[in-house]
Protein backbone atom coordinates (compact mmCIF):
# COMPACT_ATOMS: atom_id res chain seq x y z
CA UNK A 1 0.00 0.00 0.00
CA UNK A 2 0.97 3.28 -0.85
CA UNK A 3 1.48 5.91 2.05
CA UNK A 4 1.87 3.26 5.07
CA UNK A 5 4.07 3.34 7.06
CA UNK A 6 5.28 0.46 8.77
CA UNK A 7 7.28 0.45 12.58
CA UNK A 8 8.61 -2.22 14.16
CA UNK A 9 8.04 -2.35 18.02
CA UNK A 10 10.13 -2.47 20.65
CA UNK A 11 11.93 0.21 22.80
CA UNK A 12 13.88 3.14 22.35
CA UNK A 13 14.37 4.77 19.04
CA UNK A 14 14.62 2.05 16.42
CA UNK A 15 11.19 2.13 15.87
CA UNK A 16 11.33 5.83 14.80
CA UNK A 17 14.79 4.96 12.26
CA UNK A 18 12.14 5.08 9.51
CA UNK A 19 9.88 7.71 10.41
CA UNK A 20 9.66 11.03 8.66
CA UNK A 21 10.74 14.36 10.26
CA UNK A 22 7.74 15.94 11.21
CA UNK A 23 6.65 12.75 12.91
CA UNK A 24 10.21 12.99 15.15
CA UNK A 25 9.30 16.73 15.47
CA UNK A 26 6.28 15.81 16.94
CA UNK A 27 7.08 12.93 19.16
CA UNK A 28 10.14 15.21 20.45
CA UNK A 29 7.44 17.84 21.52
CA UNK A 30 5.24 15.82 23.18
CA UNK A 31 8.29 14.01 24.90
CA UNK A 32 9.43 17.31 26.26
CA UNK A 33 5.88 18.40 27.09
CA UNK A 34 5.53 14.98 29.49
CA UNK A 35 8.68 16.06 30.87
CA UNK A 36 7.33 19.45 31.57
CA UNK A 37 4.15 18.05 32.98
CA UNK A 38 6.22 15.52 35.32
CA UNK A 39 8.49 18.34 36.19
CA UNK A 40 5.54 20.30 37.65
CA UNK A 41 3.68 17.76 39.15
CA UNK A 42 6.90 16.80 41.20
CA UNK A 43 7.40 20.57 42.11
CA UNK A 44 3.46 20.36 43.13
CA UNK A 45 4.77 17.25 45.50
CA UNK A 46 7.71 18.89 46.90
CA UNK A 47 5.41 22.19 47.89
CA UNK A 48 2.39 19.96 49.19
CA UNK A 49 5.19 18.10 51.12
CA UNK A 50 6.58 20.90 52.16
CA UNK A 51 3.17 22.45 53.50
CA UNK A 52 2.18 18.88 55.23
CA UNK A 53 5.31 19.45 57.08
CA UNK A 54 5.05 22.90 58.28
CA UNK A 55 1.68 21.84 59.60
CA UNK A 56 2.70 18.82 61.61
CA UNK A 57 5.33 20.66 63.21
CA UNK A 58 3.02 23.65 63.84
CA UNK A 59 0.39 21.12 65.12
CA UNK A 60 3.04 19.47 67.44
CA UNK A 61 4.31 22.60 68.97
CA UNK A 62 0.75 23.71 69.45
CA UNK A 63 -0.29 20.53 71.46
CA UNK A 64 2.79 20.31 73.26
CA UNK A 65 1.72 23.72 74.49
CA UNK A 66 -1.81 22.42 75.36
CA UNK A 67 0.06 19.89 77.55
CA UNK A 68 2.04 22.78 79.33
CA UNK A 69 5.31 21.53 78.32
CA UNK A 70 8.21 24.63 77.78
CA UNK A 71 9.58 24.68 74.24
CA UNK A 72 13.42 25.79 73.35
CA UNK A 73 13.59 27.58 70.21
CA UNK A 74 15.02 24.42 68.11
CA UNK A 75 11.54 22.64 69.17
CA UNK A 76 9.42 25.42 67.85
CA UNK A 77 11.13 25.38 64.52
CA UNK A 78 11.60 21.23 64.20
CA UNK A 79 8.50 20.25 65.81
CA UNK A 80 8.00 18.55 69.12
CA UNK A 81 7.87 14.36 68.89
CA UNK A 82 9.31 11.41 67.88
CA UNK A 83 11.27 10.74 64.16
CA UNK A 84 10.30 7.61 62.67
CA UNK A 85 12.63 5.41 63.91
CA UNK A 86 11.77 6.42 67.62
CA UNK A 87 8.17 6.02 67.13
CA UNK A 88 8.97 2.50 66.23
CA UNK A 89 11.01 1.61 68.83
CA UNK A 90 8.15 3.44 71.16
CA UNK A 91 5.79 1.19 69.55
CA UNK A 92 7.60 -1.72 70.01
CA UNK A 93 8.46 -1.27 73.26
CA UNK A 94 4.86 -0.77 73.94
CA UNK A 95 3.59 -4.18 72.13
CA UNK A 96 6.26 -5.82 74.57
CA UNK A 97 4.48 -4.61 77.69
CA UNK A 98 0.95 -5.75 76.26
CA UNK A 99 2.53 -9.08 75.83
CA UNK A 100 4.17 -9.41 78.60
CA UNK A 101 1.20 -8.18 80.72
CA UNK A 102 -1.42 -10.52 78.63
CA UNK A 103 1.53 -13.40 79.37
CA UNK A 104 1.21 -12.81 82.78
CA UNK A 105 -3.01 -13.09 82.93
CA UNK A 106 -3.16 -15.72 80.88
CA UNK A 107 -0.18 -17.52 83.61
CA UNK A 108 -2.16 -16.09 86.82
CA UNK A 109 -5.63 -17.05 85.31
CA UNK A 110 -3.87 -20.38 84.60
CA UNK A 111 -2.82 -20.73 87.70
CA UNK A 112 -5.81 -20.25 89.33
CA UNK A 113 -7.30 -22.60 87.59
CA UNK A 114 -5.09 -25.31 88.24
CA UNK A 115 -5.90 -24.65 92.25
CA UNK A 116 -9.37 -24.36 91.68
CA UNK A 117 -8.72 -28.10 90.46
CA UNK A 118 -6.57 -29.23 93.24
CA UNK A 119 -8.78 -27.91 95.34
CA UNK A 120 -12.03 -29.85 93.65
CA UNK A 121 -9.93 -33.07 93.68
CA UNK A 122 -8.19 -33.06 97.25
CA UNK A 123 -11.06 -33.18 99.70
CA UNK A 124 -9.36 -31.13 102.22
CA UNK A 125 -11.35 -31.67 104.82
CA UNK A 126 -9.64 -29.71 108.31
CA UNK A 127 -11.33 -27.81 110.74
CA UNK A 128 -11.87 -24.15 110.32
CA UNK A 129 -8.68 -22.24 112.25
CA UNK A 130 -9.99 -19.83 114.29
CA UNK A 131 -9.57 -16.69 112.05
CA UNK A 132 -11.86 -18.34 109.74
CA UNK A 133 -14.17 -18.51 112.63
CA UNK A 134 -13.84 -15.42 113.58
CA UNK A 135 -14.79 -13.84 109.52
CA UNK A 136 -17.14 -16.01 109.41
CA UNK A 137 -19.10 -14.78 112.62
CA UNK A 138 -18.00 -11.01 111.11
CA UNK A 139 -20.02 -11.91 108.03
CA UNK A 140 -23.12 -13.54 109.64
CA UNK A 141 -23.54 -10.28 112.18
CA UNK A 142 -23.45 -7.81 109.10
CA UNK A 143 -25.72 -10.36 106.90
CA UNK A 144 -28.23 -10.11 110.05
CA UNK A 145 -27.93 -6.44 110.46
CA UNK A 146 -28.86 -5.68 106.52
CA UNK A 147 -31.37 -8.32 106.99
CA UNK A 148 -33.11 -6.29 109.60
CA UNK A 149 -32.81 -3.00 107.66
CA UNK A 150 -34.13 -4.91 104.72
CA UNK A 151 -37.03 -5.82 107.43
CA UNK A 152 -37.82 -2.78 108.83
CA UNK A 153 -37.75 -0.74 104.93
CA UNK A 154 -40.13 -3.71 104.39
CA UNK A 155 -42.55 -2.62 107.58
CA UNK A 156 -42.26 1.12 107.25
CA UNK A 157 -43.03 0.97 103.12
CA UNK A 158 -45.87 -1.54 103.86
CA UNK A 159 -47.33 1.01 106.96
CA UNK A 160 -47.11 4.12 104.39
CA UNK A 161 -49.12 2.09 101.82
CA UNK A 162 -51.96 0.96 104.98
CA UNK A 163 -51.68 4.66 105.95
CA UNK A 164 -52.21 5.93 102.61
CA UNK A 165 -55.36 3.53 101.55
CA UNK A 166 -56.61 4.22 105.40
CA UNK A 167 -56.85 7.59 104.04
CA UNK A 168 -58.10 7.31 100.81
CA UNK A 169 -60.66 4.89 102.28
CA UNK A 170 -62.04 7.86 104.81
CA UNK A 171 -61.76 10.44 102.27
CA UNK A 172 -64.10 8.40 100.22
CA UNK A 173 -66.69 7.64 102.85
CA UNK A 174 -67.08 11.75 103.69
CA UNK A 175 -67.62 12.81 99.83
CA UNK A 176 -69.67 9.57 99.33
CA UNK A 177 -67.98 7.47 96.68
Amino acid sequence: MAGTVYVAGGFGSAGLADASDSLRARIAAADAEHERQAAREAAERRVRAERLAESNIAASVRMAEERGELLTMRERMEGVGRTPSEAIAFYSAVADVEDRKRAAKLERQFREWRQRENDAASADMTPPSEIDLAELQVMQQRAQRFREREYDRQLTRRQVAADRAAERAAARRRWGF
